[in-house]
């Protein structure tokens, strides 16, 4: 994590040295996925792994998005998504942003990686930004 995350644990920004705080099996997510949805393999494609290296390996991305949720909470992982993924995202396809407002570290990591685009995010919440797309 950097300076720029927030330990959710102890409800107050440090920094940490490893991030141990954002693991799950994966019957921990098929269990979330289930709470709000039946689980379907065919709708949903889990890797397991850290995302860092998961999101090295190409056969991992999608040759197209078009709807892309990050939810990872910290700079690190928010700016490799966006490297990563971003390029991926179709034109009219929609980038949901979880804890822009909430993380410092995901809102330093997206601010960069679009600073010198000409990209509108619209705020749904105090947390949440999503953009559309648009080349």
């Amino acid at each position: 994590m950097s300076k720029f995350d927030v330990d959710f644990k102890n409800k107050k920004e440090v920094i940490l040295e490893n991030d141990n705080t954002h693991y799950f099996t994966v019957s921990e997510v098929i269990s979330n996925i289930n709470q709000q949805d039946a689980f379907d393999p065919n709708k949903y494609f889990l890797i397991k792994g850290d995302i860092i290296k998961t999101l090295d390996d190409k056969k991992n991305i999608p040759n197209k998005i078009s709807f892309l949720r990050m939810d990872t909470d910290i700079y690190k992982t928010t700016k490799k998504q966006l490297e990563i993924l971003y390029p991926k995202l179709s034109i009219g396809g929609i980038l949901h942003i979880d804890d822009y407002g909430l993380c410092p570290g995901v809102k330093k990591a997206v601010n960069e990686y679009f600073e010198n685009q000409n990209v509108w995010l619209h705020r749904a919440d105090l947390s949440c930004r999503y953009l559309i797309k648009e080349k």
